[in-house]
């Protein structure tokens, strides 16, 4: 009982990190990623770590693992660190949609196969 009490503590006080955080950044991803990463003190700087399980979205023939891991280089690299420089936001997504664009021309889709 008392591990079910505090699961739901934890995802209620989850829930609404992400909803203020949501609200200054538009943005679910980066939002949800914050919320995780303050509350059980996650190192951001893991990303090739925190890709394991993307291929195909854990081999569930989802998004392709390549665009996702893409993705996140290049929001490293043109994305922002702070979650209301909506002009680092607005910046962040062209160069995302030629990517995808180029990449689903190429490839012939973005689902993993």
């Amino acid at each position: 009982m008392a591990a079910s009490t505090s699961e739901e503590r934890i995802l209620s006080n989850l829930d609404q990190k992400v909803n203020e955080y949501l609200q200054v950044s538009g943005n679910c991803a980066q939002s949800s990623f914050l919320a995780l990463k303050e509350a059980f003190d996650l190192e951001d700087g893991s990303v090739l770590k925190a890709l394991t399980p993307f291929p195909g979205l854990a081999f569930r023939n989802g998004v392709c693992g390549t665009l996702i891991g893409c993705t996140m280089a290049l929001g490293i690299v043109f994305g922002r660190e702070d979650l209301d420089d909506w002009g680092g936001y607005i910046r962040s997504i062209p160069p995302v949609r030629e990517f995808f664009r180029r990449f689903q021309k190429e490839v012939g889709g973005i689902m993993c196969n």
